[in-house]
């Protein structure tokens, strides 16, 4: 039940007519203009905090020209990783192989991974080769969140969001390189890291680095 908008009066279902019974009121124009006023209040203030929210957007990605360089920098690190990472030969219970590995070599050989024999691994050496791959594999995902949230780069929050991915992405990408240097050659890995892994870990400074330049600069 519908109520007269000029005198409040209660409107039956069979009050279908355009005029209140009541008061003869016009139902569908009374106060037209003042509701229409409220509409475009509501509008233009909701327009108002989507359009921040798009300038947030703009400021981070093209706010500024170390913004701009901040969009290739995070993009670089994955350049490396087709690149020869490491150089490894593997041994019993896995599949014999040896040659230098890069993200495509492991794509290409997917259906002849063994994870089960992977994760069965035992010994000092063989726990820190599967350190290594785990914390490559999150430092690649670090870094796709990374780039991913640039875009809320400038929210209220960003700033300590985009410190804490940083952390994260130093600590991974550096303790895998530091964990395939441990190995040592009792295990059923042994390596050397290729030239794709010290480049991945160089663009990852300069990522880093200039990520925390901008966030101490600002925009």
């Amino acid at each position: 039940m519908a109520n007269c908008p000029k005198c409040n009066a209660k409107l039956k279902l069979s009050d279908w007519r355009q005029h209140c019974p009541h008061c003869g009121a016009n139902i569908f124009v009374y106060d037209l203009q003042e509701r229409l006023m409220k509409d475009a209040d509501i509008a233009e203030v909701q327009y108002y905090h989507f359009q921040k929210k798009i300038d947030r957007v703009k400021a981070a990605f093209v706010g500024s020209k170390p913004a701009v360089v901040r969009i290739f920098t995070s993009l670089l690190p994955a350049g490396p990783l087709f690149l020869p990472i490491v150089k490894a030969s593997f041994r019993e219970p896995l599949k014999p192989f040896e040659d230098s590995i890069s993200l495509m070599t492991i794509f290409n050989n997917t259906d002849n991974l063994d994870f089960n024999a992977l994760m069965s691994l035992q010994g000092t050496s063989n726990k820190l080769f599967l350190a290594s791959l785990i914390l490559l594999v999150l430092s690649i995902v670090f870094t796709l969140a990374h780039f991913i949230l640039l875009t809320l780069a400038c929210s209220p929050k960003g700033k300590i969001r985009n410190i804490i991915i940083d952390t994260m992405i130093i600590l991974s990408s550096f303790g895998s390189a530091a964990c395939f240097l441990m190995m040592g050659n009792d295990g059923a890995v042994t390596g050397t890291l290729g030239i794709g892994a010290w480049l991945y870990l160089l663009l990852q400074a300069v990522n880093v680095i200039v990520d925390i330049f901008i966030l101490i600069k600002g925009i």
